[in-house]
């Protein structure tokens, strides 16, 4: 876009600046701000006719809807009132400057009506009243230009210090390809430029230098002579301006050389003074983006929504799309936790690893990433800033646009994503702390409801559905070892069930026999990697439960669901060690409930068996019949009847009848699932709950058909003589109390007379 210039006033000198400007096609005059229309179009007419209906429509008295023009970027005092003048010198972002001024900076080739003593005087003057914080690098250019017309030179580049890549880069240049100003990168000592910044000393080349002398990897064909003159400000050299000729080696004297001096001095005070206007700016923006960044992040609302509206916030800046990751120590991985756009809040959270793509390597490296490229014609970035604060990773921060990817823009994005950084590190650490504190709380009372438990499948339930709540899990299983079998099975779960899927449960399973085998507790972050099903589950945690060096049992939670997505999605050391203090206090009130029910004679396991007996089959029942009636869920009632087993009493072998009915269990158990309940309810007499089946009933009542009559065939000399019969009822189809429903289970469906 070509920048709009604004001329305030009719002086000769100021109309005399027209023609030049137009020759600029970088330049535009906007507007002629007169007192009087028709005086200001006859002066017109009388200094330049050809130009008279051009600029008719340019003629205004309205020096606000001058200043209002779209990319106004300066006003050329040419003779305005004192109103006129203290009206527009009130616009902070507004070039104004006096004919003399804009002839050199804005005109066409304007070096050759100056003197280079005038040249000096009026740069000197530039430095002086030049809002540099408007357009440094445009100045730079103006001043190269200044330079190589008036040395005569054909090429010409301003060079400054990279103090993070150690090298002279190039700021502006003329003559040199545009393609390879991004590849042009020089070290101190290194050729020309690089031996001028080593020794803050110009040099002044009459033919080809010595390649040796001056370190020259590449000769270039293209330069038969050439000046160089450092950039030196309070001592310091900050870059080297170079001007060379192609063709002529005695293009340049020592007049020329002692110009370019000057001119280098004047450019070194140039940048000095806009790195201050620009420090003062970005540390004005800094501020006002850190109170943004904290108003936003310190809002009474979820965190989420917080996170959210500073994605927002951070888009706006950037003009296109903010996304914010956080690291998750124990995935290894970055967490897209919120986005400016919209999204499922309840979907999967995107993940990526340490060095995968552009925020994976962000992250492993914790510096930044600015890609810019062009699509239609339109400039377009990517950035990619890492939430840090101090030594600590907290995550990264991703920005697509079109704009916020240069100078103050960019200063300014970085001020915001450090301000973010401290803010969530405050917030984790104080979000720790509580959630610590009321977790030792939460402990606490869960220890003392324990306790209270009289019956051990209840305690064993309530110390699973506590877990969920305290570890936030999706769900618990607790195993315990059965002592006639040597099996640890599941005598207790809580939560959604989604662990109950076929594959995740055998991989709960293998997981709580790994541990148990190897003793110590196991944290899994990603289901996915270890074949389960992670988009259902993402984490597992175990714990071996062991009394008296002797594993008993395990306890697992699946699936992390935190209520503080900062403190991480998966189960962390905290989380472990917190198991574990459940898992001793849950062991310690089984230990009392043991010694306690010795005493005073509680339901006690059969003895052959290890099934649960008559009563607290009955306690289960009911306990599965309110669990159902709440969730609105099936329920089957199993009843097996063996007839003959009293016969082998009779005949003096009834310990052959009870290693029997030992075997019987053991069909029963295995034709069904690990937490369905199996009970004994008199010598030859076996009941079966199955909440919520997995399949179609009559199915199941056949697979238990066909194992306990493999069972019976397998040893004909205790079960040859020995026939069953099964049936079964159906919560609430066949009744909705316990009475009807064992009273219909107790009726045949599958005889095997």
């Amino acid at each position: 876009m070509r920048k709009r210039i604004a001329i305030v006033g009719s002086s000769a000198e100021g109309l005399e600046l027209i023609p030049p400007l137009e020759a600029n096609p970088e330049v535009e005059v906007a507007a002629l701000v007169v007192s009087d229309l028709d005086s200001g179009l006859e002066t017109l007419r009388d200094a330049f006719p050809e130009l008279a209906a051009q600029y008719a429509e340019r003629l205004t008295t309205d020096l606000e809807a001058a200043l209002a023009l779209p990319g106004l970027a300066a006003v050329v005092d040419a003779e305005a009132t004192a109103r006129q003048r203290s009206r527009f010198e009130r616009e902070r972002d507004l070039q104004v400057t006096t004919p003399a001024l804009a002839r050199l900076l804005y005109a066409f080739g304007p070096v050759d009506a100056f003197t280079k003593t005038d040249l000096l005087h009026a740069l000197r003057e530039i430095l002086d009243s030049y809002d540099l914080a408007l357009d440094r690098r445009g100045l730079l250019s103006r001043v190269l230009q200044v330079a190589v017309a008036a040395t005569g030179a054909d090429r010409g580049s301003l060079m400054l210090w990279d103090d993070d890549e150690r090298s002279l880069q190039l700021e502006v240049a003329m003559g040199i390809e545009e393609e390879l100003h991004e590849k042009i990168r020089m070290r101190s000592g290194e050729g020309i430029a690089g031996r001028v910044f080593a020794l803050g000393r110009p040099i002044l080349l009459h033919g080809k230098a010595d390649q040796r002398r001056y370190d020259i990897i590449r000769e270039r064909d293209d330069v038969e002579s050439a000046i160089s003159a450092p950039l030196v400000y309070a001592g310091e050299v900050l870059g080297v301006l170079n001007l060379s000729h192609a063709r002529d080696r005695d293009v340049f004297d020592e007049e020329d050389l002692d110009f370019v001096e000057q001119l280098a001095r004047l450019d070194a005070r140039l940048i000095a003074r806009a790195e201050e206007f620009h420090g003062l700016r970005r540390e004005s923006e800094a501020l006002r983006a850190e109170s943004e960044v904290h108003r936003i992040l310190s809002a009474d609302s979820p965190l989420a929504d917080r996170l959210r509206a500073l994605c927002r916030e951070l888009a706006q800046e950037a003009g296109g799309v903010a996304r914010l990751y956080l690291h998750d120590p124990d995935l290894e991985a970055l967490v897209l936790q919120a986005a400016s756009t919209s999204a499922n809040p309840f979907g999967p959270r995107e993940r990526i690893g340490f060095g995968e793509g552009v925020v994976g390597l962000v992250g492993e490296n914790r510096r930044e990433a600015v890609l810019r490229g062009a699509n239609g014609g339109r400039a377009m970035a990517l950035i990619a800033l890492p939430l840090c604060r101090a030594d600590e990773l907290l995550g990264v921060v991703t920005l697509e646009g079109d704009s916020g990817s240069q100078g103050i823009e960019l200063e300014r994005l970085r001020s915001a994503v450090a301000a973010a950084a401290n803010d969530l590190a405050d917030h984790v650490r104080g979000a720790r702390l509580e959630r610590a504190s009321q977790r030792q709380t939460q402990l606490t009372e869960i220890v003392a409801r324990l306790a209270t438990h009289t019956d051990r499948d209840e305690l064993c339930a309530a110390a699973a559905e506590e877990a969920t709540l305290l570890l936030e899990a999706q769900d618990a299983v607790l195993r315990l070892r059965d002592e006639a079998s040597g099996r640890f099975r599941i005598v207790a779960w809580s939560g959604v069930g989604a662990w109950r899927e076929a594959s995740l449960a055998q991989l709960e399973k293998s997981l709580a026999a790994d541990c148990i085998r190897a003793r110590g507790p196991l944290r899994v972050p990603n289901l996915g990697a270890q074949g389960g099903p992670g988009a259902a589950v993402d984490a597992a945690m175990v714990l071996p439960l062991a009394r008296d060096g002797k594993a008993v049992g395990s306890l697992s939670v699946l699936g992390k669901v935190p209520e503080e997505p900062l403190l991480g999605e998966c189960f962390d050391g905290e989380d472990e060690k917190l198991l574990a203090q459940l898992g001793n206090h849950l062991l310690m009130a089984l230990a009392d409930l043991d010694h306690r029910r010795e005493r005073t004679g509680g339901h006690r396991p059969d003895p052959a068996t290890g099934l649960a007996g008559a009563g607290r089959f009955r306690e289960r029942l009911d306990e599965e019949l309110a669990r159902s009636s709440g969730r609105g869920h099936a329920l089957v009632l199993f009843s097996l009847q063996l007839r003959g087993l009293d016969a082998l009493a009779d005949e003096g072998r009834g310990d052959d009848g009870e290693a029997l009915a030992a075997q019987i269990a053991d069909a029963l158990r295995g034709s069904l699932r690990e937490f369905d309940v199996v009970s004994r309810q008199g010598p030859d007499q076996f009941s079966a709950l199955v909440p919520e089946p997995d399949g179609a009933i009559p199915e199941i009542a056949t697979a238990l058909g066909r194992a306990v009559r493999e069972t019976l065939d397998a040893h004909p000399d205790t079960g040859g003589g020995i026939d069953f019969s099964l049936g079964y009822a159906v919560f609430p189809e066949n009744g909705d109390d316990a009475e009807s429903l064992l009273t219909r289970a107790a009726e045949a469906r599958i005889d095997a007379l």
